[in-house]
């Protein structure tokens, strides 16, 4: 019996042992990910104050091709998400993205910032990253959900200051949709989107 138990626990040690570097690199990688993002998008910023509308597009780019505008879409939809059909739910995380896309660009100035990179807590697939943003002596917590998707990590909310990106929308979106209904609230991101 304890033969058997001290096997059982040598498997299991074995197993804690070749899970650590998994989750170690996964860390990394996620460091790597959000530091090379920052990266790029200073290096697109520069030191001037005006822009072409090439640097913008690539700035739209760099900021929000790691966010899963799906998963997000998804989440501030609730249970009306389920009801959808999946060419609606593509023209939803199409308009969705879309205004988010162009509200990433409100501030550039906020882009600027010196980032800290704190803990990253990686729990099989899915982790979050903490980071403090720096501004003229104003510090900002932002937290980063994320998911392992193919392999790689992507983003599917973010908070600053506790605030949640994601929890918002869901209690906005859900307010629209207990009064007006699904059509309702499509419209309105379209013209928001239109007008963005």
């Amino acid at each position: 019996m304890l033969r058997m138990t001290l096997r059982l626990f040598g498997l299991a040690a074995f197993a804690v042992a070749l899970a650590l570097p998994a989750f170690a690199q996964d860390s990394v990688a996620i460091r790597q990910m959000l530091q090379d993002r920052d990266g790029e998008i200073k290096a697109i910023l520069g030191t001037g104050t005006s822009y072409t509308d090439a640097q913008r597009e690539r700035l739209r780019t760099v900021v929000n091709d790691v966010i899963d505008f799906r998963a997000m879409s998804a989440f501030a939809l609730g249970d009306t998400w389920e009801t959808l059909t999946d060419e609606q739910k593509t023209r939803f995380v199409e308009v969705f993205s879309g205004v988010i896309r162009a509200q990433s660009l409100a501030d550039l100035d906020l882009y600027r910032a010196t980032v800290a990179y704190g803990d990253i807590d990686v729990s099989g697939t899915t982790a979050t990253a903490t980071t403090t943003a720096s501004l003229q002596d104003v510090r900002t917590e932002v937290v980063y959900d994320l998911a392992k998707r193919e392999g790689a990590w992507v983003i599917t909310d973010f908070s600053i200051d506790g605030v949640s990106t994601a929890e918002n929308y869901r209690r906005s979106f859900q307010r629209v949709l207990a009064r007006r209904g699904y059509d309702a609230l499509l419209s309105s991101l379209e013209r928001r989107l239109a007008r963005g």
